[in-house]
Protein backbone atom coordinates (compact mmCIF):
# COMPACT_ATOMS: atom_id res chain seq x y z
CA UNK A 1 0.00 0.00 0.00
CA UNK A 2 2.58 2.54 0.84
CA UNK A 3 4.49 1.52 -2.70
CA UNK A 4 1.44 2.52 -3.66
CA UNK A 5 1.00 5.88 -2.21
CA UNK A 6 4.87 6.81 -3.44
CA UNK A 7 4.30 5.95 -6.98
CA UNK A 8 1.42 7.97 -7.44
CA UNK A 9 3.36 10.75 -5.26
CA UNK A 10 5.59 10.52 -7.66
CA UNK A 11 3.21 10.98 -10.53
CA UNK A 12 1.39 13.60 -9.22
CA UNK A 13 4.68 15.52 -8.47
CA UNK A 14 5.76 14.99 -11.93
CA UNK A 15 2.79 16.58 -13.22
CA UNK A 16 2.76 19.72 -11.25
CA UNK A 17 6.45 20.74 -12.62
CA UNK A 18 5.41 20.02 -15.93
CA UNK A 19 2.94 22.22 -15.93
CA UNK A 20 4.54 25.13 -14.18
CA UNK A 21 7.36 24.77 -16.32
CA UNK A 22 9.77 22.84 -14.53
CA UNK A 23 12.95 21.38 -15.75
CA UNK A 24 11.15 17.86 -16.69
CA UNK A 25 9.58 19.59 -19.61
CA UNK A 26 10.48 19.39 -23.45
CA UNK A 27 11.67 22.80 -24.69
CA UNK A 28 10.13 24.63 -28.14
CA UNK A 29 12.34 26.85 -30.78
CA UNK A 30 11.69 28.87 -33.04
CA UNK A 31 12.49 28.00 -36.76
CA UNK A 32 14.04 31.01 -39.04
CA UNK A 33 16.70 32.49 -40.18
CA UNK A 34 17.89 35.69 -41.98
CA UNK A 35 17.23 36.73 -45.83
CA UNK A 36 19.68 38.46 -48.43
CA UNK A 37 19.03 40.16 -52.03
CA UNK A 38 14.79 39.54 -51.89
CA UNK A 39 13.43 42.12 -53.88
CA UNK A 40 10.40 40.71 -55.32
CA UNK A 41 6.91 38.85 -54.48
CA UNK A 42 6.45 35.72 -54.47
CA UNK A 43 9.18 33.23 -52.38
CA UNK A 44 7.43 29.86 -49.97
CA UNK A 45 9.76 28.31 -47.83
CA UNK A 46 8.51 24.66 -46.49
CA UNK A 47 9.40 22.72 -43.74
CA UNK A 48 7.49 19.55 -42.51
CA UNK A 49 4.37 20.54 -43.58
CA UNK A 50 4.54 24.24 -42.62
CA UNK A 51 5.47 26.97 -44.87
CA UNK A 52 5.99 30.98 -45.07
CA UNK A 53 5.97 33.37 -47.62
CA UNK A 54 8.56 36.43 -46.64
CA UNK A 55 7.24 39.37 -48.23
CA UNK A 56 9.83 41.38 -50.70
CA UNK A 57 12.77 43.13 -49.07
CA UNK A 58 12.38 41.09 -45.87
CA UNK A 59 15.72 40.27 -44.07
CA UNK A 60 14.32 37.43 -41.67
CA UNK A 61 11.78 34.93 -41.54
CA UNK A 62 10.09 32.52 -38.96
CA UNK A 63 7.96 29.59 -39.55
CA UNK A 64 4.36 30.27 -37.52
CA UNK A 65 5.27 26.89 -34.97
CA UNK A 66 8.04 26.29 -33.16
CA UNK A 67 9.93 22.99 -33.06
CA UNK A 68 10.13 21.00 -29.91
CA UNK A 69 13.51 20.35 -29.03
CA UNK A 70 15.05 17.39 -31.13
CA UNK A 71 12.78 17.56 -33.72
CA UNK A 72 15.03 17.32 -37.28
CA UNK A 73 14.43 20.05 -40.00
CA UNK A 74 14.84 20.52 -43.50
CA UNK A 75 13.93 24.05 -45.00
CA UNK A 76 13.37 24.19 -48.61
CA UNK A 77 12.44 26.63 -51.09
CA UNK A 78 8.63 25.20 -52.10
CA UNK A 79 8.20 28.19 -54.57
CA UNK A 80 10.78 30.70 -56.39
CA UNK A 81 9.78 34.53 -56.57
CA UNK A 82 9.29 35.61 -60.31
CA UNK A 83 12.43 37.19 -60.92
CA UNK A 84 14.80 35.48 -58.53
CA UNK A 85 16.53 32.45 -57.53
CA UNK A 86 16.66 31.99 -53.46
CA UNK A 87 19.18 29.19 -52.33
CA UNK A 88 19.04 27.89 -48.83
CA UNK A 89 22.12 27.15 -47.04
CA UNK A 90 22.26 25.53 -42.78
CA UNK A 91 18.68 24.50 -43.51
CA UNK A 92 18.57 20.90 -41.86
CA UNK A 93 19.17 20.12 -38.82
CA UNK A 94 18.07 18.87 -35.37
CA UNK A 95 16.07 21.81 -33.13
CA UNK A 96 17.93 23.49 -30.35
CA UNK A 97 18.39 27.21 -29.25
CA UNK A 98 21.16 28.24 -31.89
CA UNK A 99 20.51 25.79 -35.33
CA UNK A 100 16.92 26.31 -35.55
CA UNK A 101 17.04 30.19 -36.23
CA UNK A 102 19.95 30.00 -38.27
CA UNK A 103 18.92 29.30 -41.50
CA UNK A 104 20.15 31.38 -44.30
CA UNK A 105 18.38 31.95 -47.74
CA UNK A 106 20.23 34.22 -50.41
CA UNK A 107 18.42 35.45 -53.29
CA UNK A 108 19.57 36.72 -56.70
CA UNK A 109 18.28 38.44 -59.67
CA UNK A 110 17.82 36.55 -62.82
CA UNK A 111 19.69 37.61 -65.65
CA UNK A 112 19.16 37.42 -69.64
CA UNK A 113 21.04 38.36 -72.46
CA UNK A 114 19.07 40.22 -75.19
CA UNK A 115 19.67 38.87 -78.66
CA UNK A 116 18.08 38.92 -82.17
CA UNK A 117 18.44 38.10 -85.42
CA UNK A 118 19.47 39.88 -88.03
CA UNK A 119 18.87 39.59 -91.98
CA UNK A 120 20.22 41.37 -95.18
CA UNK A 121 22.82 43.31 -93.12
CA UNK A 122 25.56 43.55 -96.25
CA UNK A 123 27.71 46.48 -94.95
CA UNK A 124 29.22 47.57 -91.76
CA UNK A 125 28.45 50.45 -89.76
CA UNK A 126 24.97 49.33 -88.30
CA UNK A 127 24.68 50.14 -84.46
CA UNK A 128 22.10 49.19 -82.33
CA UNK A 129 21.43 50.84 -78.52
CA UNK A 130 19.15 49.47 -75.73
CA UNK A 131 19.36 51.61 -72.06
CA UNK A 132 23.40 52.52 -72.17
CA UNK A 133 24.28 49.66 -73.85
CA UNK A 134 25.56 49.30 -77.76
CA UNK A 135 26.40 46.57 -79.98
CA UNK A 136 27.87 46.64 -83.89
CA UNK A 137 27.13 43.73 -85.61
CA UNK A 138 29.90 42.95 -88.75
CA UNK A 139 28.89 43.01 -91.98
CA UNK A 140 26.60 39.91 -92.90
CA UNK A 141 26.01 39.17 -89.32
CA UNK A 142 22.70 37.45 -89.05
CA UNK A 143 22.18 37.68 -84.87
CA UNK A 144 23.27 40.02 -81.92
CA UNK A 145 23.92 39.80 -78.86
CA UNK A 146 24.38 42.80 -76.46
CA UNK A 147 27.30 42.08 -73.56
CA UNK A 148 25.47 43.03 -70.72
CA UNK A 149 23.07 41.04 -69.44
CA UNK A 150 19.82 42.08 -68.24
CA UNK A 151 18.09 41.78 -64.91
CA UNK A 152 14.32 39.46 -65.30
CA UNK A 153 11.60 41.86 -65.69
CA UNK A 154 13.70 44.78 -66.34
CA UNK A 155 12.46 46.57 -69.78
CA UNK A 156 14.76 46.91 -73.00
CA UNK A 157 13.56 48.85 -76.03
CA UNK A 158 16.13 48.05 -79.39
CA UNK A 159 16.83 50.95 -81.59
CA UNK A 160 18.94 51.49 -84.91
CA UNK A 161 21.61 54.34 -83.37
CA UNK A 162 23.81 54.04 -86.69
CA UNK A 163 22.69 52.74 -89.94
CA UNK A 164 24.48 51.17 -92.02
CA UNK A 165 26.26 52.50 -95.32
CA UNK A 166 23.78 52.21 -98.11
CA UNK A 167 21.18 50.55 -95.88
CA UNK A 168 18.17 51.19 -93.89
CA UNK A 169 17.75 48.63 -90.78
CA UNK A 170 14.08 48.31 -89.07
CA UNK A 171 13.62 46.94 -85.80
CA UNK A 172 10.83 44.50 -84.84
CA UNK A 173 9.14 43.57 -81.74
CA UNK A 174 12.39 45.86 -80.21
CA UNK A 175 10.32 46.38 -76.81
CA UNK A 176 9.32 43.81 -73.80
CA UNK A 177 10.90 42.69 -70.67
CA UNK A 178 13.31 40.31 -69.87
CA UNK A 179 13.33 37.40 -70.47
CA UNK A 180 11.99 37.85 -74.08
CA UNK A 181 8.85 36.74 -75.01
CA UNK A 182 9.23 38.13 -79.08
CA UNK A 183 12.53 37.52 -80.75
CA UNK A 184 13.63 40.57 -81.57
CA UNK A 185 14.37 41.09 -85.58
CA UNK A 186 16.50 43.99 -87.48
CA UNK A 187 15.63 43.74 -91.36
CA UNK A 188 17.59 46.06 -93.56
CA UNK A 189 16.95 46.86 -97.28
CA UNK A 190 18.93 49.15 -99.58
CA UNK A 191 18.82 52.54 -98.81
CA UNK A 192 16.79 55.50 -101.48
CA UNK A 193 17.45 59.20 -100.90
CA UNK A 194 19.16 60.61 -98.28
CA UNK A 195 19.77 59.13 -95.08
CA UNK A 196 20.73 60.28 -91.35
CA UNK A 197 22.91 58.80 -89.19
CA UNK A 198 24.92 59.31 -85.87
CA UNK A 199 28.72 60.23 -86.74
CA UNK A 200 29.39 60.14 -82.41
CA UNK A 201 27.22 60.36 -79.19
CA UNK A 202 25.58 57.96 -77.21
CA UNK A 203 22.69 60.64 -76.27
CA UNK A 204 23.66 61.10 -72.82
CA UNK A 205 24.80 64.47 -72.14
CA UNK A 206 28.53 64.38 -70.65
CA UNK A 207 32.18 64.40 -72.03
CA UNK A 208 33.25 60.52 -72.40
CA UNK A 209 35.78 60.46 -74.52
CA UNK A 210 36.76 56.92 -76.95
CA UNK A 211 35.08 55.05 -79.38
CA UNK A 212 32.33 57.20 -81.43
CA UNK A 213 29.45 55.57 -80.36
CA UNK A 214 29.92 55.48 -76.79
CA UNK A 215 31.55 58.97 -76.50
CA UNK A 216 28.99 61.84 -75.02
CA UNK A 217 28.74 65.62 -75.64
CA UNK A 218 27.44 68.22 -73.94
CA UNK A 219 26.73 71.56 -75.73
CA UNK A 220 27.76 70.71 -79.04
CA UNK A 221 27.09 74.41 -80.83
CA UNK A 222 29.05 74.20 -84.25
CA UNK A 223 31.65 71.75 -86.14
CA UNK A 224 34.13 71.78 -88.85
CA UNK A 225 36.24 69.31 -90.46
CA UNK A 226 39.94 69.33 -92.10
CA UNK A 227 41.54 68.05 -95.18
CA UNK A 228 41.75 64.42 -93.53
CA UNK A 229 38.53 63.88 -92.13
CA UNK A 230 39.18 64.88 -89.11
CA UNK A 231 36.20 66.58 -86.96
CA UNK A 232 36.36 69.32 -84.97
CA UNK A 233 33.06 70.38 -82.26
CA UNK A 234 32.84 73.35 -80.01
CA UNK A 235 31.08 72.44 -76.73
CA UNK A 236 29.83 75.47 -74.88
CA UNK A 237 28.99 73.46 -71.94
CA UNK A 238 32.29 71.19 -71.82
CA UNK A 239 34.21 74.38 -72.13
CA UNK A 240 36.20 72.78 -74.76
CA UNK A 241 36.67 71.93 -78.84
CA UNK A 242 36.64 68.07 -79.30
CA UNK A 243 38.20 65.99 -82.34
CA UNK A 244 36.38 63.31 -83.90
CA UNK A 245 39.14 61.20 -85.51
CA UNK A 246 38.45 59.61 -89.63
CA UNK A 247 39.03 56.72 -87.43
CA UNK A 248 35.65 56.93 -85.30
CA UNK A 249 37.60 58.24 -81.90
CA UNK A 250 36.59 60.82 -79.53
CA UNK A 251 39.17 63.07 -77.94
CA UNK A 252 39.44 66.37 -76.36
CA UNK A 253 41.88 68.31 -78.62
CA UNK A 254 41.66 71.72 -76.17
CA UNK A 255 40.51 73.05 -73.61
CA UNK A 256 40.65 71.81 -69.87
CA UNK A 257 36.95 71.98 -69.23
CA UNK A 258 37.01 75.19 -66.26
CA UNK A 259 36.18 78.36 -67.79
CA UNK A 260 38.43 80.62 -68.24
CA UNK A 261 41.00 82.17 -70.69
CA UNK A 262 43.83 80.86 -70.47
CA UNK A 263 46.19 80.46 -73.96
CA UNK A 264 49.55 77.86 -74.45
CA UNK A 265 48.72 74.26 -74.59
CA UNK A 266 46.05 72.75 -75.53
CA UNK A 267 45.84 70.37 -73.02
CA UNK A 268 46.01 73.56 -70.14
CA UNK A 269 44.42 76.21 -72.14
CA UNK A 270 40.87 77.06 -71.66
CA UNK A 271 37.64 78.60 -73.25
CA UNK A 272 34.61 80.06 -71.96
CA UNK A 273 31.43 79.03 -73.72
CA UNK A 274 33.23 78.03 -77.14
CA UNK A 275 29.99 78.31 -80.00
CA UNK A 276 31.59 78.51 -83.09
CA UNK A 277 34.65 76.76 -84.74
CA UNK A 278 36.46 76.75 -88.33
CA UNK A 279 39.66 75.06 -89.84
CA UNK A 280 41.75 76.16 -92.55
CA UNK A 281 43.71 74.20 -94.91
CA UNK A 282 46.77 74.29 -92.56
CA UNK A 283 45.12 72.59 -90.10
CA UNK A 284 44.66 75.74 -87.67
CA UNK A 285 40.71 75.39 -85.97
CA UNK A 286 39.46 78.95 -85.06
CA UNK A 287 37.20 79.24 -82.31
CA UNK A 288 34.37 81.97 -81.60
CA UNK A 289 34.87 82.11 -77.88
CA UNK A 290 31.55 83.26 -77.21
CA UNK A 291 31.50 84.22 -73.19
CA UNK A 292 35.66 85.61 -73.42
CA UNK A 293 33.85 87.93 -76.26
CA UNK A 294 37.55 86.86 -78.68
CA UNK A 295 38.57 84.83 -81.34
CA UNK A 296 41.06 82.28 -80.52
CA UNK A 297 43.17 80.21 -82.58
CA UNK A 298 44.61 76.45 -81.91
CA UNK A 299 47.71 75.61 -84.08
CA UNK A 300 48.28 72.43 -86.05
CA UNK A 301 50.72 71.40 -83.05
CA UNK A 302 48.22 72.20 -80.48
CA UNK A 303 48.97 75.72 -79.40
CA UNK A 304 46.15 77.81 -78.31
CA UNK A 305 46.57 81.55 -79.03
CA UNK A 306 44.02 84.61 -78.55
CA UNK A 307 43.55 85.78 -82.44
CA UNK A 308 41.78 88.95 -81.76
CA UNK A 309 39.74 90.16 -78.56
CA UNK A 310 40.46 91.77 -75.34
CA UNK A 311 37.90 89.54 -73.15
CA UNK A 312 35.79 92.25 -72.27
CA UNK A 313 32.96 93.32 -74.58
CA UNK A 314 33.04 95.75 -77.16
CA UNK A 315 32.59 97.25 -80.31
CA UNK A 316 35.99 98.35 -81.38
CA UNK A 317 38.21 97.49 -84.70
CA UNK A 318 41.99 97.67 -85.10
CA UNK A 319 44.62 95.53 -84.40
CA UNK A 320 43.54 91.89 -83.03
CA UNK A 321 44.78 92.65 -79.60
CA UNK A 322 42.73 95.62 -79.17
CA UNK A 323 40.04 94.93 -80.98
CA UNK A 324 37.13 94.15 -79.22
CA UNK A 325 33.58 91.71 -79.63
CA UNK A 326 29.99 90.79 -78.36
CA UNK A 327 29.44 87.47 -77.64
CA UNK A 328 30.48 86.11 -80.91
CA UNK A 329 29.50 82.86 -82.15
CA UNK A 330 29.87 81.75 -85.73
CA UNK A 331 33.44 81.90 -87.90
CA UNK A 332 34.81 80.74 -90.84
CA UNK A 333 38.33 81.16 -93.02
CA UNK A 334 38.58 81.53 -96.70
CA UNK A 335 41.65 80.16 -98.45
CA UNK A 336 43.44 83.08 -97.98
CA UNK A 337 43.19 82.87 -94.23
CA UNK A 338 40.57 85.91 -93.92
CA UNK A 339 38.79 84.74 -90.48
CA UNK A 340 34.64 85.71 -90.48
CA UNK A 341 32.94 86.14 -87.24
CA UNK A 342 29.30 86.25 -86.64
CA UNK A 343 29.51 89.31 -83.88
CA UNK A 344 26.30 88.33 -82.12
CA UNK A 345 25.28 90.72 -79.51
CA UNK A 346 27.34 93.16 -81.79
CA UNK A 347 24.45 92.36 -84.81
CA UNK A 348 27.61 92.45 -87.25
CA UNK A 349 29.80 90.48 -89.40
CA UNK A 350 33.29 90.81 -88.65
CA UNK A 351 36.57 90.11 -90.48
CA UNK A 352 39.71 89.12 -89.52
CA UNK A 353 42.02 89.54 -91.93
CA UNK A 354 45.51 87.03 -92.48
CA UNK A 355 47.63 89.87 -91.02
CA UNK A 356 45.11 90.02 -87.64
CA UNK A 357 43.28 93.32 -88.35
CA UNK A 358 39.75 93.33 -87.61
CA UNK A 359 36.99 95.30 -89.59
CA UNK A 360 33.29 94.97 -89.50
CA UNK A 361 32.33 93.54 -92.61
CA UNK A 362 29.06 94.47 -92.57
CA UNK A 363 26.09 95.66 -89.95
CA UNK A 364 25.38 99.10 -88.23
CA UNK A 365 25.55 97.47 -85.18
CA UNK A 366 22.05 98.22 -84.52
CA UNK A 367 19.58 95.49 -85.15
CA UNK A 368 17.61 95.08 -88.01
CA UNK A 369 16.76 93.65 -90.65
CA UNK A 370 17.74 95.87 -93.69
CA UNK A 371 19.56 95.01 -97.20
CA UNK A 372 21.90 97.25 -98.78
CA UNK A 373 25.72 98.55 -99.41
CA UNK A 374 27.32 96.61 -95.86
CA UNK A 375 27.86 99.90 -94.10
CA UNK A 376 24.39 100.79 -93.43
CA UNK A 377 22.58 96.93 -93.66
CA UNK A 378 21.28 95.14 -90.99
CA UNK A 379 21.26 92.11 -88.77
CA UNK A 380 19.82 90.83 -85.48
CA UNK A 381 21.86 88.38 -83.78
CA UNK A 382 23.54 86.49 -86.30
CA UNK A 383 24.89 83.21 -84.84
CA UNK A 384 26.30 81.02 -87.82
CA UNK A 385 28.82 82.22 -90.77
CA UNK A 386 30.39 80.18 -94.21
CA UNK A 387 32.10 81.61 -96.79
CA UNK A 388 32.14 80.19 -100.79
CA UNK A 389 35.45 80.09 -102.96
CA UNK A 390 34.10 83.49 -104.98
CA UNK A 391 34.09 84.95 -101.84
CA UNK A 392 30.45 85.13 -101.02
CA UNK A 393 29.66 85.42 -96.97
CA UNK A 394 26.58 83.22 -95.82
CA UNK A 395 24.79 84.49 -92.53
CA UNK A 396 22.18 82.65 -90.38
CA UNK A 397 20.58 86.12 -89.42
CA UNK A 398 19.06 84.11 -86.53
CA UNK A 399 16.77 86.35 -84.84
CA UNK A 400 15.57 87.73 -88.41
CA UNK A 401 14.52 83.77 -89.11
CA UNK A 402 16.79 84.74 -92.45
CA UNK A 403 19.53 83.78 -94.74
CA UNK A 404 21.64 86.38 -95.52
CA UNK A 405 24.56 87.05 -98.37
CA UNK A 406 26.96 89.62 -98.30
CA UNK A 407 28.58 89.65 -101.90
CA UNK A 408 32.67 90.34 -102.58
CA UNK A 409 31.47 93.89 -103.12
CA UNK A 410 29.88 94.64 -100.00
CA UNK A 411 26.21 94.20 -100.89
CA UNK A 412 24.20 92.53 -98.38
CA UNK A 413 20.87 90.61 -99.84
CA UNK A 414 18.17 88.00 -98.52
CA UNK A 415 19.26 84.76 -99.80
CA UNK A 416 16.49 83.35 -98.37
CA UNK A 417 13.46 83.72 -95.16
CA UNK A 418 10.50 86.62 -95.30
CA UNK A 419 11.72 87.70 -91.53
CA UNK A 420 8.19 86.18 -89.95
CA UNK A 421 8.86 82.71 -88.08
CA UNK A 422 7.60 79.74 -89.60
CA UNK A 423 8.40 76.51 -91.50
CA UNK A 424 7.88 76.82 -95.86
CA UNK A 425 9.57 75.98 -98.77
CA UNK A 426 9.48 76.85 -101.97
CA UNK A 427 10.81 80.06 -103.34
CA UNK A 428 13.57 81.73 -101.73
CA UNK A 429 11.09 84.85 -101.12
CA UNK A 430 8.18 83.07 -99.40
CA UNK A 431 10.20 80.53 -97.83
CA UNK A 432 10.42 81.06 -93.87
CA UNK A 433 12.80 79.80 -91.02
CA UNK A 434 12.53 79.88 -87.10
CA UNK A 435 15.49 80.90 -85.51
CA UNK A 436 18.74 79.47 -87.84
CA UNK A 437 21.59 79.06 -86.07
CA UNK A 438 24.08 77.81 -88.89
CA UNK A 439 24.76 77.75 -92.62
CA UNK A 440 27.31 76.48 -94.91
CA UNK A 441 27.51 76.29 -98.49
CA UNK A 442 28.86 73.76 -100.80
CA UNK A 443 30.83 74.08 -104.15
CA UNK A 444 27.62 74.96 -106.39
CA UNK A 445 26.32 77.49 -104.46
CA UNK A 446 23.43 75.35 -102.09
CA UNK A 447 23.04 76.64 -98.82
CA UNK A 448 22.47 74.23 -96.27
CA UNK A 449 20.80 75.37 -92.94
CA UNK A 450 20.26 74.40 -89.34
CA UNK A 451 16.57 75.50 -88.79
CA UNK A 452 16.71 75.31 -85.20
CA UNK A 453 13.79 76.15 -83.83
CA UNK A 454 12.18 73.80 -86.58
CA UNK A 455 14.20 70.52 -85.64
CA UNK A 456 15.24 70.80 -89.22
CA UNK A 457 17.99 70.71 -91.70
CA UNK A 458 17.04 72.69 -94.40
CA UNK A 459 18.35 73.37 -98.42
CA UNK A 460 18.76 76.59 -100.30
CA UNK A 461 19.61 75.45 -103.72
CA UNK A 462 21.79 77.59 -105.74
CA UNK A 463 18.37 78.60 -108.16
CA UNK A 464 16.82 79.93 -104.66
CA UNK A 465 14.53 77.21 -103.80
CA UNK A 466 14.15 76.10 -100.21
CA UNK A 467 13.32 72.69 -98.98
CA UNK A 468 13.80 70.46 -95.83
CA UNK A 469 16.56 68.15 -96.28
CA UNK A 470 15.70 66.19 -92.98
CA UNK A 471 13.82 66.59 -90.06
CA UNK A 472 10.86 68.90 -88.94
CA UNK A 473 10.18 66.75 -85.64
CA UNK A 474 12.14 67.15 -82.23
CA UNK A 475 13.77 64.07 -81.79
CA UNK A 476 17.13 61.90 -82.26
CA UNK A 477 15.36 59.09 -85.21
CA UNK A 478 18.21 58.34 -87.64
CA UNK A 479 17.05 56.53 -90.95
CA UNK A 480 15.42 57.88 -93.67
CA UNK A 481 15.33 61.52 -94.29
CA UNK A 482 11.76 62.26 -94.55
CA UNK A 483 11.46 60.26 -91.13
CA UNK A 484 14.65 61.53 -89.11
CA UNK A 485 13.88 63.76 -86.30
CA UNK A 486 16.75 66.40 -84.71
CA UNK A 487 16.48 68.17 -81.54
CA UNK A 488 17.64 71.70 -81.50
CA UNK A 489 20.07 71.35 -84.28
CA UNK A 490 22.83 74.86 -84.14
CA UNK A 491 26.34 73.97 -86.34
CA UNK A 492 26.32 72.52 -89.87
CA UNK A 493 28.82 71.35 -92.48
CA UNK A 494 29.25 70.25 -95.71
CA UNK A 495 31.73 68.16 -97.34
CA UNK A 496 32.77 67.64 -101.19
CA UNK A 497 30.50 64.68 -101.58
CA UNK A 498 27.82 66.36 -100.56
CA UNK A 499 27.54 64.74 -97.02
CA UNK A 500 26.06 67.49 -94.47
CA UNK A 501 26.93 66.98 -90.63
CA UNK A 502 25.15 68.56 -87.79
CA UNK A 503 25.74 69.17 -84.03
CA UNK A 504 22.32 68.19 -82.58
CA UNK A 505 22.70 70.59 -79.42
CA UNK A 506 19.31 68.85 -77.97
CA UNK A 507 20.78 65.52 -77.82
CA UNK A 508 24.69 65.95 -77.58
CA UNK A 509 24.59 64.16 -81.22
CA UNK A 510 26.29 64.31 -84.35
CA UNK A 511 24.44 63.95 -87.08
CA UNK A 512 25.56 62.92 -91.05
CA UNK A 513 22.94 63.42 -93.70
CA UNK A 514 24.29 60.89 -96.73
CA UNK A 515 22.99 61.88 -99.87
Amino acid sequence: MMKFLGLALALLVSAILASCGGTSSTPNYPLGGSITGLTTSGLVLASGGQTVAPISTATTFAFGTPLPSGTSYAVTVQTQPATETCVVTSGTGTAAAASASSVVVTCTVNQSTLTGTITSLTASGLVLATGGQTVAPAANATSFAFGTALANGSSYAVTVLTQPVGLTCTVSNGAGSIPVATPVTVACIVSSGSMVSTLAGNGTLGRVNGPATTASFFGVDAIGFDSAGNFYVAESNNQDIREISAAGVVSTFAGNGVPNFVNGPAATASFFGPAGVAVDSAGNVYVGDNSNHAIRKISAVGVVSTLAGTGAHGFTNGPGTTATFYYPQGVAVDSAGNVYVADTFNNAIRKISAAGVVSTLAGTGAAGFVDGPAATASFSAPAGVAVDSAGNVYVADTANNAIRKISPLGVVSTMAGTGAVGFVNGTAATASFSAPAGVAVDSAGNAYVADTSNNAIRKISASGLVSTLAGGTAGSVNGPAATASFFIPTGIAVDGTGNVYVTDRGTGIIRKITP
